[in-house]
């Protein structure tokens, strides 16, 4: 046991080390309500082997789901059926995850580490989340004690170490998690944004996460208090694109998020209510410093963005004989500070959102339910917005169809408004009306779903290059996106000691301006994404082989037609070899990763270059 309280105090100190400041709590936010249905999930298996990556790995190595990469440990955001990352809300244990600053999410932020289940929703969240929600969950209800130690090596300079404890004593159950991830990504690739095409080496790619978490779950005589902290830093220099020309530039950015939530429940009968605080403070610092000579570097930006949230809902929810309810008053305060340092300007701005939702669900009879959902919100108490929607589930002939209609609205964030420069004041709420269909079939060894969907935006937010060379944000009169989704899995058992799983999803989507007779897709928007696994078990060692086909993406704005208009179509071959031994009576198991086998060039954003072939291998120790 004294080697365990060891490593506690030393996982403990690699992150006090580090923090060079103190921060006070200061804002986040959560939903009570259901997301919607279930559309995707990744299997529990594929998330333990890939504990060490954070989660663009996951979802671009297991989903058809399209993640816009600016290169390993930058900035991450998620392309969902058509929306934009602004219109895909991410929830980590029912928190919502998105910046009040930007509205999206940095999913290179998240390490896989502090999640045990992901999935997608069909149906977004009425705070305008217009494609779907991406849910991510630490798992608090589990049965007994245990513990975990991973650690984790792979190339370009890859260093992960994780610990995680979780104890239970009676109806009390704590969660420990601290993380260290790190690497140079020195890897070497082709430039095709200079004459000749060079193979260089990337520079000024490093980065370095520490974070800890501390979680409690307490179940009394019909209650139970939840409550989570989880702070961390993220240090990453930003290497300049392919086709710089300069003398040189050093770029710098460093996250430091904080994040805390309070959960009161209490149950009586049919009758529930919940009561939910969530506040966070996320900060980031970007440094910008251009070489004027040989000798002399001259800094040209040096930022300090704040956000701050807080939210406060109460839930009443009723269940009843062939129905049940719910109401949800909720109370939002957003806060942003601008701080420029080289020329001592400082923006603040603020605002609140009040809203009620509510939602019924009717037992049309055994086979048939019926779902209708509402949101009204106000901004400053002034503006007033409504999103609903109408689900119809139907289960007949082993199939089970869903039909969903909703109409949304999201609100600009306050980056849309309020960044310096390029801010627009007189953007208005994108309003989006959509249908969507799935049906889905499953047996003892195999399983199928498709979804169609169909959706039309109006005053869709684009950020855009504007006549004064920053970018601008501006409203698309109107943009259309329709398309489909698929998934099949099957498993086939030849020998109890063989067992073969091959795994198919594709994702179809055409979105783009409905202006004039040029209707090109929108930027980093692929028309298709296919991603198929080949997985073989034998005596208990695993090994899949995956390939992920993304087609060409456009990487300018309509009209702005050149030479680099667009990005080809690529594809990946990866796979995963795992085993897992057990060690007087302790768990261990031996993860492998390996990605871009054939040692690809590409770019999954303009001017930004991927790694060719690189590996990860992980150990779990679990106690």
């Amino acid at each position: 046991m004294r080697w365990i309280i060891n490593l506690v105090f030393l996982f403990c100190s690699l992150y006090t080390g580090a923090q060079n400041r103190t921060v006070n709590l200061d804002s986040v936010r959560v939903e009570g309500e259901k997301k919607g249905v279930e559309s995707f999930a990744i299997e529990d298996s594929k998330i333990a082997i890939s504990k060490g990556a954070a989660i663009p790995q996951l979802l671009t190595n297991h989903s058809s789901v399209y993640i816009k990469n600016f290169g390993p440990g930058t900035l991450s955001t998620i392309n969902l059926r058509g929306a934009s990352s602004s219109q895909t809300k991410v929830f980590w244990n029912g928190v919502e995850m998105n910046n009040p600053l930007s509205g999206q999410v940095d999913l290179s932020l998240i390490p896989v580490f502090m999640i045990d289940q992901l999935s997608i929703s069909n149906n977004g969240d009425l705070d305008g989340s217009f494609g779907g929600d991406l849910n991510l969950t630490l798992n608090k209800r589990f049965r007994a004690s245990r513990g975990i130690v991973s650690v984790g090596w792979g190339s370009f300079g890859q260093r992960n170490a994780m610990l995680g404890l979780n104890h239970r004593f009676k109806q009390t159950r704590v969660l420990f998690r601290t993380y260290l991830r790190k690497s140079d990504n020195d890897f070497t690739y082709t430039n095709t944004g200079v004459q000749g095409k060079p193979r260089e080496r990337m520079t000024n790619a490093g980065f370095q996460q520490k974070g800890f978490y501390f979680g409690l779950l307490r179940s009394l005589n019909h209650q139970q208090i939840e409550f989570d902290l989880w702070q961390q830093q993220y240090e990453r220099s930003l290497p300049t694109i392919m086709s710089y020309q300069g003398l040189g530039r050093d770029e710098f950015q460093s996250d430091f998020d904080t994040r805390f939530n309070l959960r009161h429940r209490f149950y009586f009968s049919r009758f529930k209510n919940e009561i939910s605080l969530n506040v966070s403070i996320l900060e980031n610092n970007y440094r910008l410093s251009n070489k004027l000579n040989n000798t002399e570097w001259v800094p040209f930006v040096n930022s300090l963005s704040k956000g701050r949230s807080i939210n406060f809902s109460n839930q009443l929810s009723w269940q009843g004989k062939g129905f049940s309810t719910f109401i949800q008053p909720n109370l939002k305060w957003e806060n942003g500070n601008y701080i420029q340092f080289l020329n001592r300007s400082q923006n603040e701005v603020q605002r609140t959102i009040a809203g009620v939702k509510g939602g019924l669900v009717v037992e049309v009879n055994k086979t048939a339910s019926l779902t209708l959902r509402s949101n009204l919100r106000w901004v400053d108490f002034d503006e007033s917005w409504i999103s609903g929607s109408l689900d119809f589930t139907k289960a007949f002939s082993g199939l089970d169809w869903n039909l969903a209609i909703s109409r949304n609205v999201r609100i600009p964030t306050l980056n849309d408004i309020n960044w310096y420069p390029g801010g627009n004041i007189k953007l208005l709420p994108e309003e989006a009306q959509g249908v969507q269909s799935k049906l889905s079939n499953s047996g003892s060894k195999w399983a199928w779903s498709g979804l169609l969907y169909f959706r039309n935006v109006k005053n869709w937010i684009q950020w855009k290059p504007s006549e004064f060379g920053y970018w601008r944000p501006e409203n698309l009169a109107r943009v259309l996106s329709f398309g489909a989704e698929t998934e099949l899995k099957f498993k086939a058992t030849f020998t109890p000691s063989f067992t073969y799983q091959p795994t198919v999803n594709i994702g179809l989507n055409r979105s783009f301006e409905v202006e004039g007779t040029n209707r090109s897709q929108l930027m980093y928007m692929p028309v298709w994404v296919v991603n198929h696994w080949q997985k073989f078990i034998v005596n208990n060692i695993e090994f899949a082989l995956g390939l992920n086909l993304v087609s060409e993406r456009n990487t300018q704005t309509q009209g702005r037609v050149g030479i680099s208009s667009k990005l080809p179509t690529y594809s990946l071959l990866n796979a995963e070899l795992s085993k897992k031994l057990n060690i007087k009576k302790q768990n261990l198991s031996v993860g492998i990763t390996l990605n871009n086998l054939l040692n690809q060039s590409y770019q999954n954003v303009l001017w930004r270059p991927m790694p060719g072939f690189n590996f990860l291998v992980n150990l779990n120790l679990t106690f």
